[in-house]
């Protein structure tokens, strides 16, 4: 990821490309070390301590972002984003009602709405659309929110059956 951030850097794309991008091998090494977290996080104690100091951290280097140079502001930035998912990571150990069926079914499609999200966010930056009063920008966003949401589950779906297609003609070859 940090050679991809250099080439968009060097090639000029805005910072949102590459922003976050720190926090992706962070998500995989907190995937593949899950267990050892979980038994180290294990009370509210440790895990209020730790949403503190990230919210403190969040706050900081949000606010630093701002001040520095702009080089230096990407590597504050994705820190930030760090201590942001950690603050909601620590926030759905603490609350009990995320655990519902409704949250549930949106994390089964949360990549899907992460990747499609692009789309509503291309759509509402059209020059036609910013020229729109904002009850009707309102009312596009909405619709939009809604459109992304079903068509996660359709995109999930398909990748589904595309996977259990391929997984079963592996199976026939081997």
């Amino acid at each position: 990821s940090g050679v991809f951030a250099v080439v968009i850097r060097i090639s000029g794309y805005p910072t949102t490309w590459y922003e976050g991008l720190i926090a992706f091998p962070f998500g995989a090494l907190f995937a593949s070390n899950r267990e050892i977290i979980d038994r180290t996080i294990d009370n509210k104690i440790k895990i209020m301590t730790c949403l503190f100091f990230a919210f403190i951290c969040f706050c900081i280097t949000f606010a630093f972002s701002y001040i520095i140079d702009n080089d230096i502001r990407i590597i504050v930035k994705s820190c930030s984003v760090i201590c942001f998912i950690i603050m909601i990571i620590s926030i759905v150990r603490l609350v009990p009602f995320v655990c519902n069926k409704i949250t549930y079914k949106l994390g089964t499609v949360s990549l899907e709405i992460y990747v499609l999200q692009g789309l509503l966010i291309w759509i509402l930056r059209i020059d036609a659309v910013q020229q729109l009063p904002s009850e009707v920008i309102f009312i596009i966003s909405v619709v939009l929110f809604i459109v992304v949401i079903l068509l996660a589950f359709c995109v999930h779906s398909l990748i589904s059956k595309l996977n259990g297609i391929i997984s079963r003609n592996r199976r026939i070859k081997n």
